[in-house]
């Protein structure tokens, strides 16, 4: 009677074990994944950041270039 109880035990604590490196093994790979895809929309955020300032930058060009015209005097005919 002992022995079969100490089996089960066992044999439970077996299962367990490789249930939960199941599970590690698989978050781990999730992680890795998220992190990866974290890594990609970053770099993109980045890219999407500096076309902005780029824009804002040509927009600002382009105002003044506007008003240097407009002070211009084909505009106060």
């Amino acid at each position: 009677m002992i022995s079969i109880f100490a089996l089960i035990v066992i044999t439970t604590a077996t299962v367990e074990k490789f249930i939960l490196e199941k599970k590690y093994e698989y978050l781990k790979g999730e992680s890795s994944a998220m992190f990866y895809y974290n890594e990609t929309k970053l770099k993109e955020m980045k890219y999407f950041l500096k076309m902005g300032k780029d824009l804002e930058e040509e927009n600002k060009k382009l105002k003044e270039k506007l008003k240097k015209e407009r002070k211009s005097p084909i505009f106060l005919n």
